[in-house]
């Protein structure tokens, strides 16, 4: 829970849906926006693989 909208700041997120993947060398890749369920496979695929 993110009650206060701290973590949204963090990030620099302003509205949802948002998502914020990160990889194993700490690089971030923000999506504002829906993603459909083969999008978001696809992204977290690309992270694990």
């Amino acid at each position: 829970m993110d009650d206060n909208g701290d973590v949204w700041r963090e990030f620099g997120i302003r509205t949802q849906p948002a998502f914020i993947f990160i990889d194993d060398d700490g690089t971030l890749d923000t999506h504002v926006g829906a993603l459909g369920l083969s999008a978001l496979q696809e992204r977290l695929d690309a992270l694990t693989s």
